[in-house]
């Protein structure tokens, strides 16, 4: 540990250092310094100069708040936000495309599955022909409706 004549602290590490600044007042660690937690190394918060890692060896890592958002480095892209009593959101290129809601989940967009089970029931898309297989679980009915505004189910 050395003092500084600016008065920051500097504390030098194996092979990374950190510093006190004290006109920051931060505490600065140098590329592949580890802030480290507990009596076991249990919370390791590393920076390697491209990527930084927070690892969490024992238990839950939590992280609480009202509200809880995802985003870019400079902050103009959100990957993910959560609101207390309320929905939780994925973004694809900034823009909504999953959201929780009371009711279950709204989806924008396409949603591409290679099985759907709904309650034990499948409906597959299973050969390369475009063919959609109704299975009802047990001795159920396959039923197809149309819509009545419509005027007619086609089967080719």
């Amino acid at each position: 540990m050395r003092i500084k004549s600016d008065g920051d602290i500097l504390f030098t590490g194996a092979s990374a250092n950190m510093t006190w600044d004290t006109s920051a007042n931060a505490l600065d660690f140098a590329d592949n310094a580890s802030a480290v937690f507990g009596t076991g190394d249990d919370l390791t918060i590393k920076h390697d100069g491209t990527n930084t890692s927070v690892v969490n060896t024992t238990g839950e890592l939590t992280v609480q708040g009202d509200g809880i958002t995802v985003q870019s480095n400079t902050g103009t892209e959100k990957y993910m936000d959560m609101d207390v009593n309320g929905a939780v959101n994925l973004y694809h290129n900034n823009v909504k495309k999953i959201e929780t809601t009371a009711d279950g989940v709204d989806v924008s967009g396409d949603i591409s599955v290679g099985n759907l089970n709904v309650d034990g029931n499948t409906v597959s898309s299973t050969d390369s022909n475009g063919n959609i297989n109704l299975s009802p679980n047990g001795t159920g009915t396959g039923v197809v409706r149309g819509n009545s505004n419509s005027g007619a189910i086609v089967f080719n």
